[in-house]
């Protein structure tokens, strides 16, 4: 078996592919070294225990799914942002079985907090650009959304509805899109 490795970039490659091919469940520190077809030892001396391995791992997967730098509209509804967010993190998650339902049971309970960690930047991320397309939306009418908490927990439920239907593997968020056209457009 072969004991040196090019990279940390290649063992992590190769986590990527399980995680493609076989689902995140099917990741182990073993799994990828056989994949390198190196020795677990090695595995080791580029990640210390099986979460930084995982976490790396849903780190890339999330960066691949939600594309966060991909380019959207200038200026676009609230709505089309939405929808074609939707559909690029759809897209983007097909490549990666049940991750948004399985990702975080890879983690031990004592690993969590990482796990947690890695969801919660790109949650973040997510929740600033949104926020910018809704207050910069000039078509939103203007007696919604006033104050910073309103805006915050409007953005909360709509990224919970958007989880929520990809969790349940939906092909579309029309459901909410409904909501959010007769809630933030004059009729």
């Amino acid at each position: 078996m072969n004991t040196v490795v090019t990279s940390k970039e290649e063992i992590l490659r190769a986590a990527l592919s399980i995680c493609h091919e076989k689902g995140i469940q099917a990741l182990s520190i073993r799994a990828v070294a056989q994949a390198c077809n190196i020795s677990v030892g090695s595995v080791y001396n580029y990640f210390p225990n099986k979460a930084e391995l995982v976490a790396l791992s849903v780190q890339e997967i999330w960066g691949s799914i939600f594309q966060l730098d991909a380019p959207f509209p200038e200026h676009p509804r609230f709505t089309d942002f939405i929808q074609a967010f939707y559909t690029q993190i759809r897209l983007g998650s097909a490549a990666y079985p049940n991750f948004f339902a399985a990702h975080s049971l890879n983690f031990a309970a004592s690993e969590r907090a990482r796990g947690t960690e890695v969801m919660e930047h790109y949650l973040d991320t997510i929740r600033q650009k949104m926020t910018s397309v809704l207050t910069q939306d000039a078509c939103v009418r203007p007696d919604l959304l006033k104050e910073p908490t309103e805006v915050q927990t409007f953005i909360d439920f709509c990224l919970d509805h958007i989880l929520g239907s990809l969790v349940l593997q939906k092909n579309d968020c029309d459901s909410l899109l409904t909501v959010l056209n007769r809630l933030l457009y004059a009729q």
